[in-house]
């Protein structure tokens, strides 16, 4: 999956954010990578992190809120 965040974040590959999906679930997952890019505009950065099982409370194309 990919989320944004403000580059004064900073995170880390292996660190943990905390995904919730429409109905409530929620679950921890790391992020694998980040682009080397920040959008001038935002002061914001593309990450990137694995879901290491799709589930039905996370089906691919889901819009999720992502806490870091």
């Amino acid at each position: 999956m990919e989320f944004i965040a403000p580059v004064e974040r900073m995170l880390k590959v292996g660190d943990k954010v905390q995904i919730t999906g429409m109905d409530g679930q929620s679950r921890q997952i790391s992020v694998t990578s980040s682009s080397v890019i920040v959008d001038p505009a935002s002061q914001t950065i593309i990450y990137r992190a694995d879901l290491e099982e799709l589930s039905e409370a996370f089906p691919p194309g889901l819009t999720v809120s992502v806490e870091f």
